[in-house]
């Protein structure tokens, strides 16, 4: 359940939240002890393991959250009209 202010930045960003089934995985005021500031918005709660809010950093007022993700990424393989993997040729990118 989201509580967020009557107005239209909130109600839309409430609404893409919800529509890409997003979940909202800090719970913990990140500022003080009223205010969560820190958005880490995720799809698959799974990949994300040992999340926790460390002390600000110099003279912030913001906690530092501390996450770990848990991923894999699959190669996807092209192939070229001739049937040959093809490779990207990150040199000529611009």
């Amino acid at each position: 359940m989201f509580i967020y202010p009557d107005n239209f930045l909130y109600h839309n960003a409430a609404e893409f939240v919800c529509n890409h089934g997003l979940t909202q995985l800090v719970d913990t005021p990140t500022r003080g002890n009223k205010f969560i500031l820190v958005l880490v918005l995720c799809s698959d709660v799974l990949c994300c393991d040992s999340m926790c809010l460390l002390s600000p950093l110099g003279t912030s007022e913001h906690a530092v959250v501390s996450l770990s993700l848990c991923v894999s990424l699959q190669r996807q393989t092209s192939r070229s009209t001739n049937g040959n993997l093809t490779r990207p040729n990150y040199a000529k990118a611009g």
